[in-house]
């Protein structure tokens, strides 16, 4: 930046370097000739307006004669062929008498040509006025005007060291003015090159150099927007891979086991066993197969439901209704868990409009989940109720909390709390998962907490008026 700031002063310095030289030189070789010309014009000028004043009484215009005298610093003489001199005596004799003055004629032109002599500069006619005819003369000293010359010259050389010194500080003004701008926006497509977005410009100006600033703001806004969004995408892309490769593991840890258990007991049935044995073999193995197949249908429904091949069949339907149903069918569960329940529902229906399979599934799921992990003897309490728009269903178990810090993780995929107990309850940790899937499709929501003697697990759907 400090070649452009040397580059810019340079350039101007060179201008009015020229600019300067240029006046003292014009003033050098043209001021003389410049100056004398003036005063032959003035002395003409003096001339004719003496022929428009000059009505035959020289006395009538003695005031403004001398006026013209002081004003132009010449002198005036009027010599009249039948009177003399009709106007102040001067020590000038003219060159010519007036019985001459018609030589007088053929020497000065009808154009008053000034002359220039040793010490003066005169102008010399011969003027016909009624019949008389006036030689008149006006000369001004040349060495008033070599005086003037000299001063002027003095005067311009001062005034161009002047002007030459000031400009050297407006040079510095000037060219620190039109960098600092170019500075700024330098620093900051420096730090935009390495995306560093923090710092702004401050337009100051509507020119082309305040549009270059707003344009510098702007694509700093949209290159920080688009990294971002990179950056984002580039996160997400890597999350999915991680996903999926974590999905992938998971598959395979669930199917290790049960495919395990199945060649196991294959290999048994070879060898010679009892009636019993091998009623008890093929039980196992048709109770793996069944838990294989479970699996593979879930994997299946959360494929179709990540990439929007499920579509929802939305009809109105009582929520209360579907409880009642869900629970007669997984009284036989009860049973066997030896656990007993509650149902806490004080309205005679909550209509909702969703999809009826989805939100059967949901609530055997959250059943299924608080089945699994109720303490012995325990109670699970079913809850239903309105609250504002919402429909609400939740799910109670007593039993341990989960741990705080993995109460966001439940929601996973493949995601056991208790990973020791999973394999006993048949569990693969993607029955919340799809729930979770099941409520983003409806726009609902779901949520968990730790009640003082378990867990609460619920859902909101949106409810008909």
């Amino acid at each position: 930046m400090k070649s452009l700031r040397l580059k810019i002063a340079l350039i101007l310095m060179g201008f009015l370097s020229v600019l300067v030289g240029t006046t003292i030189l014009l003033n050098y070789l043209f001021l003389d000739e410049y100056y004398m010309y003036s005063k032959n014009e003035a002395l003409y000028n003096s001339y004719l307006l003496i022929q428009q004043l000059y009505q035959g009484d020289i006395e009538a215009i003695d005031d403004e004669l001398s006026d013209l005298q002081d004003k132009n610093n010449m002198i005036i003489t009027i010599l009249s062929a039948s009177q003399g001199f009709i106007y102040p005596y001067s020590d000038y004799t003219p060159t010519k008498l007036p019985n001459d003055l018609k030589s007088a004629l053929s020497k000065y032109n009808e154009d008053s040509k000034a002359n220039n002599r040793d010490h003066f500069l005169i102008l010399e006619d011969v003027w016909v006025y009624d019949s008389d005819e006036l030689f008149i003369t006006l000369q001004t000293p040349i060495s008033a005007i070599d005086e003037t010359i000299n001063v002027v010259t003095e005067f311009f050389t001062v005034i161009s060291i002047t002007i030459s010194f000031l400009g050297v500080i407006l040079v510095s003004v000037i060219a620190n003015r039109l960098t600092r701008p170019i500075e700024e926006i330098t620093s900051v497509a420096t730090n935009i090159a390495n995306l560093q977005f923090d710092q702004k410009l401050e337009s100051k100006s509507q020119d082309e150099l305040g549009q270059l600033t707003s344009t510098i703001n702007l694509l700093s806004v949209q290159l920080q927007k688009h990294i971002f969004s990179l950056e984002d995408d580039i996160k997400t892309k890597e999350n999915l891979e991680e996903v999926r490769k974590q999905f992938i593991s998971n598959v395979s840890h669930e199917l290790k086991t049960p495919l395990s258990l199945i060649l196991g007991y294959t290999e048994g049935l070879k060898v010679g066993l009892s009636k019993e044995d091998q009623d008890f073999y093929c039980e196992v193995i048709e109770d793996e197969t069944i838990k294989m197949s479970k699996l593979v249908n879930k994997l299946l429904q959360i494929s179709q439901m990540e990439s929007g091949q499920m579509e929802l069949c939305m009809e109105e339907f009582d929520l209360l209704d579907l409880v009642e149903s869900i629970l007669k069918k997984n009284l036989l569960r009860f049973k066997e868990k030896n656990t007993s329940y509650t149902i806490d529902i004080n309205l005679a229906e909550i209509i909702i409009e969703a999809d009826y399979d989805y939100v059967e599934q949901v609530v055997t799921n959250y059943l299924s989940n608080a089945l699994a992990h109720v303490e012995a003897n325990g109670n699970i309490t079913i809850r239903a109720y309105k609250q504002d728009c919402w429909a609400v269903i939740e799910v109670i178990n007593s039993g341990s909390h989960i741990p705080h810090n993995e109460i966001d993780n439940i929601w996973d995929s493949f995601y056991k709390v208790n990973k020791a107990r999973t394999r006993e309850y048949g569990g693969h940790g993607l029955g919340l998962y799809i729930v979770k899937m099941i409520l983003d499709m409806h726009q609902g929501e779901y949520y968990v907490f730790n009640t003082t003697n378990g867990v609460c697990f619920g859902v909101r759907f949106r409810a008909k008026n």
